[in-house]
Formats: C-alpha cells, structure tokens, sequence
C-alpha cells in the first residue's frame, strides 16, 4: 500500500465531504420526490461561493497529492479513491455556479454566466479527464497516471484561463 504524507489522507476526505455536500446541494432540486413538497434548498450567494473556494483548493491539494504520490512509487490503484474524489467534483462543479453567484470574494470571470455553454463545455471536458484520470488509477495503470495527470492539469488551465479571474486580493489568491 502506497504510503500517504501527513494530512493528505485529512485533506481527501475533507474534499469528498464537501464533494458530497455540494451534491446533494446540487442534485436536490432534480431528485424526485413521492407526492411531497419539493426540497428547497437556500443558500446566500456569498455562501456558494464559499464553498466552491473551499472546494476548490482541496480540490486542488488532493491533485497535488495525486501526482506526488504517483511519481513516489508504490501503486496507483491505492490512489484510486483520491481520484475518484475528484472526478466527483469534476461532475458537479458547473452547478457550483448558479445565476447570482457572481459576489466577492469570487475569482469567477462573469463569462460564467455570459457564455455558459462555453463554461460548460470546459467543465465536461475536466469531468472526462479526471474520469480517466480515475479508470486509470483503479486498473493500476502508472504509465497512463502518470501521463493524465498532465491532461488533466491542462483541462484546469484551460477552463482558468478564459473563466478565471485574475486580479489582487486580500487572500492572496
């Protein structure tokens, strides 16, 4: 079993919990519900965009993690649940940005919201990599980790780079 540094292990799971919150958040208005009052589920913009931030970042330790541990040795299919945390987050992050969800502190370019179709197709294509990046973990395959991890770094930078603001803020990022 591949060996996991101090607070990797801490960090996964913190980002599969907020995965699953930010999925039930985002699925709950397409469950269906047996003759009941519809969920509805209310939350202020500031506080969506607080948790796709916080998303985000372990999102993003968990990939740093990923590809340090792979290129550590050991087996990748022992990675294969940190890869599927992401590829879960990949899944539901379009949701992360509903109309109205455009307030500070967002680092959101407010093309989000003007070409969604765009933001959108940027966000299967990270959904389709990270996938991989999981299909590819759970056969063990290190060669082929190894080599999506890279793809799937593009896949971020590409969706950063036309959605993603840059800009100076108070929290350093």
């Amino acid at each position: 079993m591949m060996k996991m540094r101090p607070g990797q292990r801490t960090r996964t799971w913190v980002l599969a919990m907020i995965c699953a919150g930010m999925a039930l958040v985002a699925g709950a208005s397409s469950v269906a519900q047996p003759a009941r009052a519809p969920v509805v589920v209310q939350l202020k913009p500031e506080e969506v965009v607080g948790g796709r931030r916080a998303a985000f970042y372990l999102s993003g330790a968990v990939f740093s993690d990923l590809g340090l541990a792979a290129k550590a040795g050991g087996e990748v299919k022992d990675l294969s649940f940190s890869a599927d945390v992401l590829a879960n987050w990949a899944k539901n992050l379009p949701h992360m940005f509903p109309e109205g969800s455009n307030v500070p502190p967002t680092h959101a370019n407010p093309n989000i919201w003007t070409d969604r179709a765009g933001f959108e197709a940027k966000a299967a294509i990270y959904q389709a990599e990270t996938t991989k990046l999981r299909d590819l973990a759970k056969a063990n395959d290190r060669a082929g980790f190894l080599q999506q991890i890279s793809v799937v770094k593009e896949a971020c930078s590409g969706c950063h780079s036309v959605y993603h603001r840059r800009e100076n803020t108070s929290d350093g990022k």
